[in-house]
């Protein structure tokens, strides 16, 4: 669907399904305009973490007036036994509670919607 970037790295934005991907982001009523910005900002600025299972999650302070932060989860594997969806690219972006790093924000579902 779409590239992100990181410098030179281009982190893809795959069709995915309900789980992950853009229908996931659809699907959970996630997506708009604002929405792509904030993952591109999210990986262009963020600090990305390695996330045990070769996963990484990048993420940023949110931008005024949210005081919470966003964050893109990315698996840069190929998907499942599929090598030819490799890199899976982006699984699910939410905002979260807490900074980065706190055992709150390590959860794998997001507390609220993205502001």
């Amino acid at each position: 669907m779409k590239n992100y970037y990181q410098g030179p790295l281009a982190i893809p934005l795959r069709c995915g399904s309900n789980s992950w991907g853009y229908r996931h982001l659809v699907h959970r009523g996630r997506w708009s305009a604002d929405f792509d910005k904030k993952i591109s900002h999210a990986i262009w600025r963020g600090t990305p973490v390695q996330i045990p299972g070769g996963r990484w999650h990048y993420y940023m302070e949110a931008m005024p007036p949210c005081s919470r932060y966003f964050g893109v989860l990315d698996n840069p594997n190929a998907y499942g036994r599929t090598p030819r969806i490799n890199p899976q690219g982006i699984i699910t972006a939410y905002s979260m509670d807490d900074a980065p790093g706190s055992s709150r924000a390590s959860s794998a579902e997001p507390r609220r919607p993205a502001c």
